[in-house]
């Protein structure tokens, strides 16, 4: 009986030696210094960043990223960009890690998870010695260089690209409360990128109303402050924030009375 139980004994050790190097066997084909990915960044054609139950979504249009969740708008290239520089992020080292070590490493569920087209990057902790960052992609887990937290973290608005309209908008006329504007400077106002863009206090709908016709589709409106520095898209609840206003200063002093009809919906 007991020589029964030591055989038993034997044969799961074997059984776990056994298994364990063939797990060093399947790591060791995974070279360190690899791209974390065989994605082209050049070639990714949607992005979605998850964490803390926040959720933004780009689609790439050609040359250009759209934002769609969750504002529907243009999204500044370069910061998305930066994302997809992840893709391509040099392996530092490879570990078998199981459910438990998923859970402890911020894994399981992911602090941050990174969908580039259908590869699920999950983003857990930094190792406390070498300042790597744990990385689930399917069933391993990767260490990488830890640069990417500024992307990861930066808020939906830090996305946004900061012109007044996107890069496929061609302006083809302009108004200011009414009176229109010169070509040029309608041409101006896209510019010039804004200084920040902070969401729309709806109880303070007022201004200055600026719309652009493009020479296809529909207006583009605005309410503008009175120093030409503030500008409110109603539409898509985004205040622009200009350290000068994109206006002549000329055109500042000597504009049209507003409306006085409630601000555009």
């Amino acid at each position: 009986m007991i020589r029964h139980r030591w055989l038993g004994n034997l044969g799961l050790l074997l059984l776990v030696l056994a298994l364990a190097v063939l797990v060093h066997r399947e790591l060791a084909h995974e070279p360190i210094g690899r791209p974390l990915t065989a994605l082209v960044p050049s070639q990714i054609h949607s992005v979605q960043l998850e964490r803390n139950g926040e959720r933004l979504l780009f689609v790439r249009d050609q040359a250009d990223w759209w934002m769609t969740v969750p504002y529907e708008v243009a999204a500044d290239r370069g910061r998305v960009t930066r994302l997809l520089t992840l893709a391509e992020a040099q392996v530092r080292d490879v570990l078998p890690v199981d459910a438990a070590g998923m859970r402890r490493l911020g894994l399981e569920p992911p602090r941050v998870a990174l969908i580039l087209d259908d590869t699920r990057l999950r983003l857990g902790v930094t190792d406390p010695v070498t300042g790597w960052r744990y990385v689930g992609v399917g069933e391993r887990v990767y260490l990488i260089e830890d640069r990417f937290d500024p992307w990861l973290n930066a808020s939906a608005l830090e996305y946004l690209d900061r012109r007044l309209w996107p890069p496929d908008f061609t302006p083809a006329h302009g108004t200011f409360n009414g009176e229109p504007l010169t070509l040029a400077a309608v041409r101006a106002l896209g510019d010039r990128p804004a200084r920040s863009i902070v969401p729309l206090d709806s109880s303070s709908l007022a201004g200055d109303r600026v719309e652009v016709q493009p020479t296809e589709g529909a207006p583009l409106r605005f309410l503008v402050s009175r120093d030409g520095r503030q500008w409110d898209r109603v539409d898509l609840r985004l205040r622009y924030l200009f350290d000068e206003s994109p206006l002549p200063p000329a055109l500042i002093d000597a504009r049209p009375p507003s409306p006085d009809e409630d601000p555009w919906p």
